[in-house]
């Protein structure tokens, strides 16, 4: 996986709207959100942009979300020097079902690189243990009003899409509420 294209809805507090996202490994993005709520927001691997305004926390959020709460971000914090620890493996995760599920958790510490200030966190993932597919990333954040929130991210509905596996929902929710939904309908590489 070097560069994907995906294409979908974004569901947040302005409403729905088509989306098309474009990641490229290590560290690039673009989202380009169509609808009534159109904006096209940026990531060159050093800096966020957003067209024709500046980028707001949302813009910072779904980029964070997108390059940073995914393996391939995990993997890449790592190689520049963000820790990582091993919390446990096939430990049982309490997700309201009767068995719960398996999962294996990594602790990774260090700066958020998509973010124009560039936060130091802590953020601990949580990979199926057989599967292998994320399924978590949790996190405490500072906003921009002085709270902070408590953050989840969650990838469900995984795929396979040429030969490599793509999460169908990505949903960021901040204590207890969601925030924002990416439906992913297509996916190529």
């Amino acid at each position: 996986l070097e560069r994907i294209t995906i294409d979908g809805t974004l569901v947040d507090s302005k409403g729905t709207s088509p989306v098309t996202v474009t990641l490229e490994l290590p560290n690039k993005a673009r989202i380009d959100v169509a609808g009534t709520s159109a904006r096209s927001i940026g990531f060159n691997g050093l800096q966020g942009s957003a067209a024709g305004s500046s980028v707001t926390e949302q813009d910072e959020d779904i980029l964070e979300t997108l390059l940073e709460d995914s393996a391939e971000g995990m993997f890449n914090a790592v190689s520049k020097n963000a820790s990582l620890r091993v919390i446990a493996t096939y430990s049982r995760m309490d997700d309201g079902t009767p068995t719960g599920r398996n999962v294996d958790i990594f602790q990774v510490v260090g700066p958020i690189q998509s973010r124009t200030v560039k936060p130091v966190r802590n953020k601990h993932y949580y990979f199926d243990s057989v599967t292998h597919e994320l399924l978590e990333v949790d996190y405490m954040a500072p906003r921009s009003d002085g709270s902070t929130a408590a953050v989840r991210v969650e990838l469900s509905n995984w795929n396979k899409v040429g030969g490599q596996a793509v999460p169908g929902i990505i949903t960021r929710i901040e204590n207890g509420q969601p925030r924002f939904t990416l439906n992913i309908s297509g996916a190529s590489f």
